[in-house]
């Protein structure tokens, strides 16, 4: 039931990039635990608050000990460039993970770098880290052990380990494939003070929220920064309002890496209603219709529609995507699935 694939499916056909990724807010703490990194390059830099606290040390993704981390797991630190070149900043492994950079600064000046983190944490317990052999340190916080409960508190999208779908996805001028979206592991984190839920499967992360109903998918765009990294935009996109009466609407913005906004307007088109998918009858079904809109030099154009249909205690059993003409551009129909009670 993994959304993210429909926004990579978007993506492919040009209307916007974006994955799902982790984020925490700020961590803060201190550790004796501190070790030396390492730095090479030929830039000349420093890191902005050197010997002491980083200036800035915003901390992203969920750190969970025994639960390896990825790149969705970086710090941004800051850094003064007085000559540009390459540059090259790890930390030391300290606790099973360690931190790294490397690119290019092209242009002097202050400038945000963000060091992306690998490994395993081993204990749990807040850290000091320091990237750079005569850098600025950062304290990381590991928490314990996650703990998995209440899997259908948003009943329209579940987030059960365990569950597995598979799914028939289809585009006229390509034909049909077979889909399987298998949650190996699914634990509770939280997300700049939210609480999300990381779903892991083969094809990778998924990040929803839940509350009252409202199922909230965290996504994200890659975007180019001045140094010449890619950092990820975090942006929450709300998929499903369903407790909402027929015809509520709400709303998402999303920008690219390419600069194009984009808006989608949902709504709430049925409910309680019975869909047939495939030899399949399902029961107390959300039709959710959404508008999608380019946003570009004050224009407002409508690019293309979607349809989801979503099952009390299942989850998304069908999705439309039309195009500005309304023929539809791709389909998705559940084939098989498996909730754990």
């Amino acid at each position: 039931m993994k959304l993210r694939y429909y926004i990579a499916t978007l993506l492919a056909t040009g209307i916007f990039a974006a994955c799902t990724k982790d984020y925490s807010a700020e961590l803060p703490g201190s550790s004796p635990d501190t070790v030396m990194g390492s730095n090479y390059g030929s830039a000349v830099y420093t890191l902005s608050g050197s010997p002491y606290a980083c200036t800035t040390d915003s901390i992203f993704g969920t750190y969970v000990q025994g639960q390896a981390i990825d790149s969705s797991n970086r710090v941004v630190v800051s850094v003064l460039v007085t000559s540009i070149g390459t540059y090259s900043i790890t930390t030391a492994t300290l606790y099973g993970i360690s931190f790294h950079a490397s690119g290019i600064f092209k242009t002097l000046g202050v400038q945000n770098v963000s060091l992306y983190g690998s490994g395993t944490p081993i204990a749990a317990g807040t850290f000091n880290y320091i990237p750079g052999t005569n850098g600025c340190s950062f304290a990381l916080t590991i928490s314990g052990p996650n703990t998995v409960i209440d899997c259908k508190a948003c009943a329209y999208v579940p987030t059960c380990e365990g569950s597995t779908y598979t799914y028939i996805d289809s585009v006229p001028s390509s034909g049909s494939t077979l889909r399987n979206e298998d949650y190996l592991s699914v634990s509770d984190t939280t997300i700049g003070g939210v609480p999300f839920r990381k779903i892991v499967s083969p094809t990778g992360n998924e990040y929803y929220d839940c509350a009252n109903g409202t199922s909230t998918l965290l996504v994200y765009n890659m975007v180019p920064t001045i140094s010449g990294d890619y950092v990820p935009v975090p942006y929450q996109h709300i998929v499903l309002e369903a407790n909402a009466a027929i015809g509520a609407s709400w709303s998402s913005n999303i920008a690219n890496s390419y600069g194009q906004n984009f808006s989608y307007m949902y709504y709430i088109a049925e409910k309680g209603i019975t869909r047939t998918v495939l030899d399949s009858v399902y029961s107390q079904v959300i039709h959710v219709s959404t508008a999608i809109h380019l946003i570009s030099g004050g224009a407002n154009t409508i690019i293309g529609s979607e349809d989801f249909y979503y099952a009390r205690n299942i989850g998304l059993i069908e999705r439309d995507s039309l195009d500005y003409n309304g023929t539809i551009k791709s389909q998705t129909l559940l084939q098989s699935y498996s909730v754990p009670q």
